[in-house]
């Protein structure tokens, strides 16, 4: 539906790393026997595509009609199977939101409204249907909801029901996408107040502080061609801009005939016009304007070739409109404006390249102090491990350690971004995880659920970690591995190379995520490998992925190569397998043999 792609937020890529797997572990094992679990499903969760969930939720349960609403939405979603009275709808959502408030679920709106397709269509009559209310929770707290509705009676509606299984399963990925898309609210929010704060805090050479330069520009335009107002407009992207001068308000209520306001066509205008009282009585909406209009002057502001937003002017004596000199003076203090704001755009980006790179040493320091300096000292194993960043800082780490007699942890992650906000994120995990393992020394997945939950307190809501924790026992020569939305572990042994299956959600995202502790048998000779995406996920030059395939391959061929050896060969095999001559992403690797 159109008013659904407003909801959308940043895609499945930027969320998650695009290794993400088996979002469910034994919670959900009845819903994966039944064959209703798929991939695809997640990765509309991570999308935050709620449209195609509610979809796939109909045709798993038989119904005709979902409705959900999101914790502080203005608008109840609706995805239909086949017509249905307005009526019923309308019903429905309002019964939804009664349900939330008396679920105590924040932020419900005291009305709500519809959003549908304009080209739904409507059942010209009322229709017998029963309806399911199904909460969406995470952990203790309900955060929206949804609601199914049947028609037994009506010829091509649906004919099954809504089992438990299933809502149970969509509720959790609804759980996922409310979250995801709340998320990026906040980030929208944020973005807005520090590119705020910024265009108030920086000072330029040669032109001093340009916020007051623009002002005092203005000033002289409108003394020097006698206009009573003005505004100078920025353009700080396609969709973002900043006014000095008039309320942004103001302007936006100066709309013309095609439905476009003065800012939009100030911003797209590409020479000087002239908007005279005749014009603007032809082609302004009537009322539009909080101001008296006589005649309106737009002059772009362009700077070596480079549009940088409008300066408007309004209400100018009448022999001043078409006066060639004063609108020759007028474009002179738009190249002034438009100077300012170049060397306002030059000073803040070598401000932030300066910013960067002290930021990215900092968490280079930061990401090296937390790799192991040496390897805990066992009879029974050989360890070797590498993290290679895809620039000067990446997003990968690992960590071994010793969790008793016999008993060692590995741990292999991936953090979401980069920079310091990754490396302190990269800390706290290692720290909780270093306390959790001695905590839990038989399972990992209690490791990572307890870990879980503490970065969802902790964290930001647009962060996250994909991590896989293995426990080797070296005494009864057995792995045990739980898998938070990381690639499989892989044990290389005379036979070949197989996965130690295991999947769920990344850490961070929803409390109360349950993982799975996956065992398996090794012996003498066998190599356990952990990997980050930077391995198999490297391209040749006909697009092809190396692969978790090609890989296995790879450590078949090499099974006899110890360690240390098997890691370089892999690094080699990475460059010649690569286009470009090297990883796409960071590249890390975790090889321990048990002798």
């Amino acid at each position: 539906m159109p008013g659904f792609c407003s909801r959308r937020s940043v895609p499945f890529s930027l969320y998650a790393p695009k290794q993400v797997a088996n979002y469910f572990g034994t919670k959900y094992s009845l819903i994966r026997q039944r064959h209703m679990f798929d991939r695809t499903l997640l990765k509309l969760a991570l999308d935050c595509d709620e449209e195609s969930l509610a979809s796939a939720l109909l045709e798993k349960t038989g119904c005709g009609a979902c409705l959900w609403l999101s914790r502080n939405d203005e608008l109840v979603s609706v995805s239909l199977k086949h017509p249905v009275t307005l009526e019923i709808l309308e019903d429905t959502a309002e019964a939804l939101r009664s349900r939330l408030e008396e679920w105590d679920c924040p932020g419900i709106p005291e009305v709500v409204d519809l959003d549908l397709d304009e080209s739904a269509s409507f059942a010209p009559e009322p229709i017998p249907y029963e309806s399911r209310f199904v909460k969406v929770e995470e952990g203790d707290r309900v955060v929206g909801g949804y609601a199914l509705l049947e028609f037994p009676e009506e010829e091509g509606g649906g004919t099954g029901s809504a089992q438990e299984e299933v809502t149970e399963f969509f509720s959790s990925l609804f759980a996922v996408s409310f979250k995801l898309r709340r998320s990026q609210r906040r980030v929208d929010r944020a973005a807005g107040r520090l590119e705020e704060v910024a265009e108030v805090g920086k000072v330029f050479a040669e032109v001093g502080e340009p916020e007051r330069t623009i002002h005092r520009i203005l000033d002289l335009a409108k003394q020097a061609s006698g206009a009573e107002v003005g505004a100078v407009v920025r353009a700080l992207s396609e969709e973002n801009f900043v006014v000095t001068g008039l309320p942004r308000e103001v302007l936006e209520r100066i709309r013309f005939g095609n439905g476009r306001n003065l800012i939009e066509v100030a911003l797209q205008s590409d020479e000087t016009r002239v908007f005279d009282r005749g014009y603007l009585a032809s082609n302004l909406e009537p009322d539009s304007s909080g101001i008296i209009l006589e005649n309106v002057i737009l002059v772009p502001l362009e700077y070596e070739a480079q549009r940088l937003g409008a300066l408007v002017l309004f209400n100018l004596p009448p022999d001043q409109v078409t006066d060639g000199l004063n609108l020759a003076t007028v474009g002179t203090m738009a190249r002034l404006a438009a100077s300012a704001l170049t060397s306002e755009i030059r000073q803040a980006e070598r401000l932030e390249q300066e910013r960067t790179k002290q930021e990215l040493k900092a968490a280079f320091t930061i990401q090296q102090g937390l790799l192991p300096k040496e390897f805990p000292e066992f009879s029974g194993v050989t360890i070797a491990a590498v993290s290679r960043p895809s620039r000067s800082v990446g997003g990968d780490f690992y960590d071994t350690f010793s969790i008793g007699e016999n008993l060692l942890g590995i741990l292999i992650a991936d953090v979401s971004g980069k920079g310091i906000p990754a490396g302190l994120l990269m800390a706290t995990a290692r720290a909780y995880m270093r306390i959790l393992a001695m905590r839990h020394p038989d399972s990992p997945a209690r490791c990572l659920e307890e870990l879980n939950d503490q970065l969802v307190k902790e964290i930001a809501d647009n962060k996250f970690i994909t991590a896989n924790y293995v426990i080797v026992d070296l005494e009864r020569k057995k792995v045990t591995s739980a898998n938070a939305g990381h690639h499989e572990v892989l044990i290389v042994s005379d036979q070949g190379t197989e996965a130690v299956e295991s999947g769920g959600l990344p850490l961070g995202i929803l409390e109360g995520t349950e993982y799975e502790d996956v065992a398996a048998e090794v012996k003498g000779g066998d190599k356990i490998v952990l990997f980050t995406d930077g391995l198999i996920e490297v391209r040749n030059g006909e697009g092809t992925l190396l692969g978790t395939d090609g890989l296995k391959q790879i450590l078949s061929s090499m099974k006899k190569a110890p360690p240390g050896g098997l890691l370089e060969s892999l690094w080699e095999e990475t460059i010649a397998f690569s286009a470009s001559g090297e990883p796409d992403d960071d590249w890390t690797v975790v090889i321990v043999e048990v002798r």
